[in-house]
């Protein structure tokens, strides 16, 4: 898994994508809630910084 993750994220960056990595010591209502508002703020702030209105896409 490591391995894979690392070539992805290799190949991501090389070509300019953005791409974050996320780790739990322990998935669980609270840290699933967590990631869903970190989610939620990240997709805010990639679209000002890219400047596309984040909340007006396309499902």
């Amino acid at each position: 898994m490591n391995l894979r993750h690392s070539r992805n994220w290799r190949q991501l960056s090389e070509a300019g994508r953005p791409n974050v990595t996320i780790t739990v010591d322990r998935l669980n209502e609270e840290a699933l809630g967590r990631q869903i508002m970190f989610s939620q703020y990240f997709a805010a702030y990639a679209g000002e910084f890219y400047d596309i209105d984040a909340f007006d896409q396309r499902a």
